[in-house]
């Protein structure tokens, strides 16, 4: 479950941006990350108790993406009534809680995911319940479950490709809205500068003082004859 969690979410962050499609995916890459990390977690206490001890090799890894081995595929014995009493308890203290935890968690990551991983769970509970009423053998079981798995597979990636559908209509609408407020920004802008120009040119000229008028300067030449004094000027 870990690593298809991931890729499903590694498929939608390809091609991100500073938007709000961006922010989201950045956060369901957190909440995906924390999912795991817990349900790692707590497989890890179930695969250490006295009850997967007894029943490993009999059941398939409830956390892991493989396939059963063939071993267990062909076998075709039935649980005891003692094995019966232990995939009980062992369902009961760890299955359960475990998968009540991811469920809590994939809720976090995107709600659409939460109705395909309860439904794989509820399918595989289904057969679970057939092999602890021993109405089917080992083998049965592990290739019920496989198959079931393969199921929740397509639908968890089914389920991802409407999420970046959801995701990438919503970066298109925020660029066209964004583009949309730069032009017209850019309009105002230009408005602007039209009305600051009529503006100028309303403004009363200013007059220029008249310019100052400087006298010509002359040569004056005197001549004397006699009692008679004449002057020319030029």
């Amino acid at each position: 479950m870990r690593s298809i969690v991931l890729v499903v979410i590694a498929t939608l962050l390809v091609g991100g941006c500073a938007t709000q499609a961006q922010r989201e995916y950045q956060r369901m890459e957190l909440a995906a990350k924390a999912t795991v990390a817990d349900s790692t977690a707590c497989w890890a206490k179930a695969y250490s108790s006295a009850q997967w001890s007894a029943l490993k090799g009999k059941l398939p890894d409830f956390h892991d993406n493989g396939l059963p081995p063939m071993s267990l595929l062909v076998d075709r014995t039935k649980p005891t009534e003692a094995e019966a009493a232990m995939l009980l308890s062992f369902h009961q203290e760890y299955v359960t809680p475990c998968r009540k935890l991811t469920l809590n968690d994939i809720g976090n990551v995107h709600p659409s995911l939460t109705a395909v991983f309860a439904q794989a769970y509820a399918n595989s509970d289904a057969e679970y319940a057939k092999l602890v009423q021993r109405q089917e053998t080992w083998g049965e079981f592990a290739q019920a479950y496989s198959q079931e798995k393969q199921r929740f597979i397509a639908a968890l990636d089914n389920a991802g490709g409407k999420i970046q559908q959801q995701l990438d209509a919503s970066y298109r609408y925020e660029i066209q809205q964004r583009q949309a407020a730069a032009d017209a920004f850019s309009n105002w802008a230009y408005q602007q500068q039209v009305i600051a120009a009529l503006n100028q040119m309303a403004q009363p000229r200013a007059v220029a003082p008249p310019a100052l008028q400087v006298p010509q300067m002359r040569t004056i030449n005197c001549t004397r004859y006699y009692n008679t004094v004449n002057c020319t000027s030029y």
